[in-house]
């Protein structure tokens, strides 16, 4: 029989803890781990946990619009885990950022540790809204982590970067894990992650990739500082999806439909994407003009052409993580609410790819009005109805008389 189980669906920035700073960390993972086996639940299911720092501010904790979708959250990552050795100054440090960005909101204050509420059955489902409910200081925690990662960084990067398991790290994710660097100092240099006003580098190449990371370069350390949190967040990641293998847990992951605009992947591939359009939703029950989410749709023509090698490795990294992963809107690996990327709404897409109907197919169905089906239906009566005397004036300015008493509004463009 296929495996079933029971789980829980929650955002990494949820699952809170008493060691974090301002949010939910990766190796919080492995108390929640140990909070569903005592529920008998069975499955751990996460949104998104890539990069999101497009913006630089707290528009980026919108979980999937991806900067990268090979790169983690630097958000989840655990600062008192980057050594061992970390000074009592730093320590201090720490223990300040934890204070401050604790989040605990009015009324919801518990006073026992997470694993202690996790014990106790009375609370085996309010610590899920407990956590869930906390506020998250995203750009003061974001700050905080990065300026704390960074001073360890300074005092044991030439012991880390000349680690074996780093070192194979890198050669592992190379492909993906210079291209991020560059972009993120890019980004930070230019103060935007529109890479068109990025100049000389606006247009990726491989040769302008290797002088960026270059040994020689002045900047080389800010370089290796991105190598250096994916590293260590590809270590914390690792360890509480192997505890959670061996506690008998699936932990799945979830891939977002689209990246953004503005992300790594469309500077290095841009031909995978149609970059003058928008990837939406048609109007239904839920909004009446649609939506647009903003992120280019896929071109699967080009991908098709090296065997879709971008999502086969897309996919391979998140299985290094994950047991099993949600695809966020699978419908739109065959078929996509596509607009114009200047429209503001999702009224005027097209499902693309789309399959016509010829006539013959419809008049076979006993479908013959096709001007009823496809051309405006402004009947001269509603017309009357809606303004009254004034509809002659309305008419004859705005639209056009295509049949007898029908009408169709005037574009201009």
């Amino acid at each position: 029989m296929p495996w079933r189980g029971a789980g829980l669906a929650i955002p990494m920035f949820s699952v809170r803890s008493e060691a974090d700073i301002g949010v939910g960390e990766f190796l919080d993972l492995k108390l929640l781990v140990d909070w569903a086996v005592e529920s008998g639940f069975h499955l751990v299911q996460l949104l998104p946990v890539n990069d999101t720092s497009v913006h630089g501010m707290w528009w980026d904790s919108y979980p999937y619009s991806s900067l990268s979708v090979f790169a983690l959250h630097p958000l989840y990552l655990r600062v008192q885990a980057l050594s061992e050795s970390i000074p009592e100054e730093i320590k201090q440090e720490i223990e300040r950022a934890r204070v401050q960005l604790d989040g605990k909101p009015p009324g919801l204050h518990h006073n026992g540790s997470l694993e202690e509420i996790a014990s106790d059955k009375r609370h085996s489902f309010v610590i899920l809204l407990f956590n869930s409910s906390q506020d998250v200081d995203y750009e003061a925690t974001m700050a905080a982590k990065l300026s704390i990662a960074y001073k360890i960084f300074a005092l044991e990067k030439d012991l880390i970067l000349n680690l074996s398991s780093f070192l194979e790290f890198f050669s592992d994710n190379q492909d993906w894990l210079k291209p991020y660097a560059a972009f993120c100092f890019l980004r930070d240099f230019f103060e935007t992650s529109d890479h068109s006003q990025w100049g000389l580098f606006s247009n990726f190449s491989r040769d302008k990739l290797e002088k960026l990371v270059s040994i020689d370069r002045l900047h080389y350390d800010t370089i290796c500082f991105h190598y250096y949190i994916q590293f260590h967040l590809h270590r914390q990641l690792s360890e509480a999806a192997e505890y959670a293998r061996k506690k008998g847990v699936v932990l799945k992951g979830d891939l977002p439909i689209g990246v953004d605009r503005n992300s790594v992947d469309t500077w290095v591939y841009p031909n995978l994407f149609r970059m003058n359009t928008s990837t939406g939703a048609p109007p239904d029950y839920f909004d009446k003009n649609g939506q647009n989410w903003g992120f280019p749709t896929y071109n699967w023509e080009e991908m098709s052409k090296d065997n879709y090698a971008w999502w086969r490795a897309r996919l391979t990294q998140m299985g290094k993580y994950f047991t099993a992963y949600r695809i966020d809107h699978i419908l739109g690996f065959f078929r996509i609410w596509e607009l114009p990327d200047h429209a503001m709404t999702g009224l005027v897409g097209k499902f693309r790819p789309s399959i016509p109907l010829s006539q013959e197919e419809l008049e076979r169905e006993g479908i013959w009005d096709f001007d009823r089906l496809s051309r405006p239906y402004i009947l001269q009566e509603v017309l009357k109805d809606k303004f009254g005397a004034s509809w002659n004036v309305i008419a004859s300015n705005f639209m056009n008389e295509y049949q007898k008493d029908r009408y169709e509004v005037i574009v201009v463009v």
